[in-house]
């Protein structure tokens, strides 16, 4: 499993990572020789999936020699597991990816696959012709249309693991290349670095010295995954730091060892990365402004945390920052030319269908008579809240459309149908990913609520709570809305992995409102 699968796996994760409102009170890629030495199914190979010390799944992979129109190319495949708890409930998911390539590593066609049940699967194919890469995006019984300009020499995301093998390098010596990124919907750069051979523990708990190389790509600059070869380039560890203040580390076993059962030990990501609060607040969703003081392990939180309509940050240090958080609601419209956003933020897409008739019933049902955009808003911020009963938490992230049918879910799908459901009004809206305060856990938790702008500025509402709007104990990381002409939808919550599990969080001072 390369690093960059390696953090599309955790920004799902990064979705089970999200709290549940449970706790509210309710008012390894293909590794090949050249053509004539490539290898059969019958060789695959196999990894385990390390969060810290908890194991949390499995990959396998295996590539063969095929003739298609008269060209000899190499097909890899590759399937990635993983299980992993939340509030004890299981939350798995399976990557399954194929592509071929020419023998020097140009991609030619690619499908991939994603799965996290009861959620339908997203599966993106896409084929190079000329001097565009054409994709075909399918989710949630509907299918989008993508096309990226290609350069000829944008490798297959299998070209990396065959290239320690065949190339290995020296130390001090690097490579870099351009990979298409079937997870993120996009090409990433990929620096691969030669470093000393040093000392590393393998599964069966022994000291090895083996040649490592360091492997970064441009999606998520600053995380390097260190990978440890053997003499003939075959990688039997991977490790990549900084997540959920773990490492995620793969290695290389044999195929009954890695189909071994995950019992016992799982890894609740939800409880794990849970930041305790003393004092606790009290009254939290009656805060007006909040100061905290905020650490971040190993980053600058001012770097790392947006500022916007909701919150300030200043620096108080490499690892520091003081956060304000004010809770905002619509006031008259502002003096001067209105602020607008952009058109996508009020149509459909392949996560917030608008368009889609259960979505629509929803909304008109909340909406009523209403014709106040603030009022209908907040009428269906409480529609969802009342009738999004049966809880879930084995999906990640659940589309509108998927939710408005199911009427189950968490905060993600509270969330999403709710700014779906605003689409069919116009009014502006989109998904925000961060930390909220839960007064039951005396603790803040991962969250997902949604925004919607009216009168200038981006207003939150919490269809998790319910309360009309929120107070000043949502702590914004990243937001989205979807659209179809980003990355894949898990592209946004990549930034919050340097944040996960690298927090603390002191109250300065409270204000309340009056």
């Amino acid at each position: 499993m390369t690093g960059t699968r390696r953090l599309f796996c955790l920004a799902i994760l990064a979705g089970g990572w999200l709290l549940s409102d449970a706790v509210f009170p309710r008012p390894a890629l293909a590794q090949t020789k050249p053509a004539a030495a490539a290898k059969t199914p019958a060789d695959e190979e196999w990894n385990v999936i390390y969060m810290g010390k908890t194991r949390v799944g499995y990959s396998r992979s295996n590539t063969l020699n095929i003739k298609r129109d008269g060209r000899e190319l190499i097909r890899s495949e590759s399937e990635t597991m993983m299980l992993i708890k939340r509030f004890g409930q299981e939350l798995k998911m399976k990557l399954t990816l194929s592509t071929e390539e020419t023998l020097d590593g140009q991609l030619v066609s690619v499908e991939f696959k994603n799965e996290n049940p009861p959620a339908s699967f997203t599966r993106t194919t896409g084929l190079v012709n000329g001097d565009k890469l054409e994709l075909s995006i399918a989710n949630a019984g509907k299918t989008s249309k993508k096309s990226i300009t290609w350069d000829k020499e944008n490798k297959s995301p299998a070209y990396q693991d065959r290239l320690l093998q065949e190339k290995p390098l020296k130390t001090g010596e690097k490579l870099q290349f351009k990979v298409f990124l079937p997870e993120m919907n996009q090409i990433a750069t990929i620096t691969i670095t030669g470093k000393d051979a040093d000392e590393t523990t393998l599964l069966d708990g022994k000291k090895h010295k083996l040649k490592r190389v360091d492997i970064t790509q441009s999606v998520l600059p600053g995380f390097v995954t260190k990978t440890w070869v053997d003499d003939e380039g075959h990688t039997l560890k991977s490790s990549t730091g900084g997540f959920f203040g773990s490492d995620m580390s793969t290695y290389r076993v044999s195929r009954e060892e890695a189909l071994k059962e995950i019992t016992g030990a799982e890894m609740d990501i939800a409880i794990e990365t849970l930041i305790k609060i003393q004092p606790p607040i009290q009254k939290p969703y009656d805060t007006q402004e909040i100061v905290y003081l905020v650490t971040v392990k190993g980053h600058n939180p001012a770097v790392e945390i947006p500022a916007g309509d909701t919150q300030t940050i200043k620096s108080t240090g490499p690892e520091t920052a003081e956060l304000t958080v004010t809770s905002i609601r619509p006031t008259a419209p502002p003096a001067g030319p209105a602020k607008t956003v952009a058109a996508d933020f009020s149509t459909p897409n392949r996560y917030l269908q608008s368009d889609d008739e259960r979505v629509i019933k929803h909304a008109e049902a909340a909406a009523g008579d209403l014709t106040t955009p603030w009022e209908i808003a907040v009428k269906m911020e409480s529609y969802v809240h009342d009738n999004l009963k049966k809880k879930n938490f084995s999906t990640a992230l659940g589309t509108a459309a998927e939710v408005a049918e199911s009427m189950e879910g968490d905060c993600t799908e509270h969330a999403c149908l709710l700014a779906a459901m605003c689409r069919v009004k116009k009014i502006p809206s989109r998904v925000v990913v961060g930390f909220v305060y839960a007064e039951s856990l005396e603790a803040f938790g991962g969250h997902m609520w949604t925004e919607v702008f009216l009168n200038g500025k981006w207003i939150p509402l919490d269809a998790t709570l319910g309360q009309g709007g929120i107070g000043a104990t949502h702590i914004k990381l990243a937001d989205t809305g979807f659209q179809d002409n980003e990355t894949a939808p898990t592209a946004s919550f990549l930034p919050i992995l340097r944040v996960i599990g690298n927090m603390d969080l002191k109250v300065k001072t409270v204000t309340y409102r009056k």
